[in-house]
Parts: structure tokens; sequence; C-alpha cells
């Protein structure tokens, strides 16, 4: 049976590989001439999210550390929150989950982290520990497009059966359009916004790679190969997602200043580049994922939200099942659900609360 991905975010690439798995002749397809948001990401697993995305954040975490070890880094997770309700559910959510949370301390002060990173906790703000990975979307997306059938070039255009591109049609059972803010959605239910990277040359020896979620400023970082990635939950917004392509200064400038205030010891660091790169979200902050409505060979996977590492695995598995033996999508992530508008609009991070109510 014949799929054509269209789109190699991280969306794509894992659901060509799930695929892939199961026997499928995948065809994939992308325009190179866009910036992907996945190749800007610094690409940390974060379970650090409500119900059910953590457990879709963990089962992805599974799948990385079991298919794709040269791509997935494993590194501690650091988490820094307020000492708040919604704080304190996803705590006990992951606690529940059975995850191996340890919480090192409590603001205010400095905290020597065994990677050799000094970070600065305020009044009223915990630091915890878990593990992830920092997932290496290069190596990942190489070692995916290794499997294919064959790998387009070009510039898509989905209709239902088939996909046009650049003139030259290709056909399949199924397609499958992962492509971020120009994918399909109906009921216009998602908001487009800027993911933005800042790419530093550390000052100081960070020993072993790491990932940094911070709850209380706002932004997320990872520190891997002598370089860290720092983004932001994404500051600027557009209906045209062409816009988003370009850094701006400000929302940069934003990020960097929170990050030194948590950082001190980055006030000085070198910004080695900074990438811009259109995401998508929905209304409701969930993925978007089923088929086009009177189409049911296009299948449509969007809106991950700027967690599109945490979520592209375990989003990959359930669509592969639908595929193949038919198992209905959760309700909660269907295309064609009534998407509850929760006003969550940037910089807000994807951390969601009340989260276990708005969703189902």
């Amino acid at each position: 049976m014949r799929v054509a991905i269209v789109g190699l975010g991280i969306a794509g690439l894992m659901a060509a590989w799930s695929l892939l798995s199961r026997g499928f002749k995948v065809y994939a397809i992308d325009d190179a001439s866009r910036l992907s948001a996945t190749l800007i990401s610094a690409g940390i697993v974060t379970p650090i999210m409500p119900e059910p995305f953590t457990r879709l954040a963990l089962k992805s975490l599974e799948i990385y550390i079991n298919s794709f070890t040269e791509s997935a880094i494993k590194a501690n997770l650091y988490w820094i929150y307020k000492s708040d309700e919604c704080s304190a559910e996803i705590a006990r959510s992951l606690e529940m989950m059975g995850v191996d949370i340890e919480v090192l301390g409590m603001g205010s002060g400095i905290f020597r982290l065994s990677e050799g990173l000094n970070l600065k906790l305020h009044d009223k703000e915990f630091l915890a520990k878990l593990n992830t990975v920092i997932v290496d979307t290069g190596s990942l997306k190489a070692r995916v497009l290794s499997k294919v059938e064959e790998y387009i070039v070009g510039k898509a255009k989905v209709d239902c059966g088939r996909v046009n591109v650049n003139g030259d049609i290709v056909e399949a059972d199924y397609i499958i359009a992962s492509m971020g803010p120009w994918s399909p959605l109906p009921n216009n239910n998602a908001r487009i916004y800027a993911c933005e990277t800042v790419f530093l040359k550390p000052a100081v020896n960070i020993e072993k790679s790491l990932a940094l979620i911070d709850d209380s400023l706002d932004f997320y970082a990872a520190f891997r190969g002598g370089e860290a990635q720092i983004g932001n939950g994404g500051y600027r917004t557009s209906t045209r997602p062409e816009d988003l392509y370009s850094p701006d200064l400000e929302s940069v400038s934003l990020v960097l200043e929170a990050f030194s205030l948590r950082v001190p010891d980055a006030s000085g660091w070198e910004v080695n580049r900074i990438l811009s790169a259109p995401c998508i979200s929905c209304v409701d902050t969930a993925p978007a994922v089923g088929p086009l409505p009177g189409c049911p060979s296009t299948i449509v996977v969007t809106g991950l939200n700027g967690a599109g590492v945490s979520l592209a695995p375990a989003l990959a598995e359930i669509l592969a099942d639908y595929i193949v033996g038919g198992r209905e999508i959760p309700p909660y992530l269907r295309l064609d659900r009534e998407a509850k508008d929760l006003g969550v609009k940037p910089p807000e991070p994807f951390r969601l609360c009340p989260s276990t109510e708005s969703i189902h």
C-alpha cells in the first residue's frame, strides 16, 4: 500500500517511520525551500504538560529511546516552576504515572547542576529533575529518508487522493498532510505563530547534554555539542505564515533577557545565529489528526503547538493504528472536533490549566 507524506517536519517524519515499520511504501514530499520548525527546534521531549499529553510524551520518549538511539541523546530535564496549583496538578499527574521526578530544591538561591550549569531560583520557585532525550532532528530525518521509497522535493498541493508537486502528480492510497501552518484545518480553529530559536555559544564548560524548561519565565533550552539552543513560547502571531520567517529582535531580546535572569553566567554568551519559522496551534491547544471531511484517504496531522518532538511519535502510532486497523482517533485529537477556544495566546506556555476538563 502506498502512502504519500507531505511535509517532513517532526509529525511527517514520525508518520513516515511508523508506516514504514508496518510495511507501507512511503513517498516523502517536502518543500526544501521552506525552513522547517523541526529543524530549528531544540528537540526536547517534554512530559511537563497536562494529561493526556503527558502520556503521549512518555510514549514518544519510549519510541525515541528504543528506535533512534543515534538521534535521541539521553539527558536530564530540569523543570523550574512556581508553587501554584497548575504546577502542583502536573506534578501529581507525573507521580501517578510513575514518572521518576526528583525535586532538587526551592528558591531563592543559586543551584549548581551536575552538568556544570548554575541556575538562579527566585522566591516560591521549585527546581525538579526528570529524564528526557534531546532529539537530533537532522540525523533523525536522514534515518527516515534512507527508508522511504522516494524523496520528492517541491511545492505540493494536496487534493483528495493525489498530490500535485510542481505539476507532477503523485497518487497514493493514503495522503498524510503534515504541512504545519499550510495544513487544511476546518472551522478556522488555528493560530499561527513564530517559533524562534537563538543559538548561543556558552562561555562555560557544560559537561553533559541537558534540557531546561522554565515555566516561570517561559522559555526552554537545550545544551548539546558545545551549543545552547534557547526558544520561547511564541511571542508573535500572524494570519500569514510567510511573515514569520524573519526573526523579530524584540521577541528575541525578551527570551534572552529571561534566560540571563535564570542563568547568570549567560549574560555575555555569544549569539551564533537566530532562526524563525511559523508554527501552528489549535485554539484548544490539542493537535488535529484525522481525515479531511468527505475525503477519508487524505489525513491531516497538525497543530502540535510547538511540542512536536514530544508528541509526534505517539501521534504517528495513533495514526498508523487508524489506517491499518480502523482504530478510532481519540476524540480530543480529532480533526472534526468542536474545538473550544481556551483563550491561550502567546507567550503563554504549552502547559495549560485547568488541564483535565478542558480538552475532553
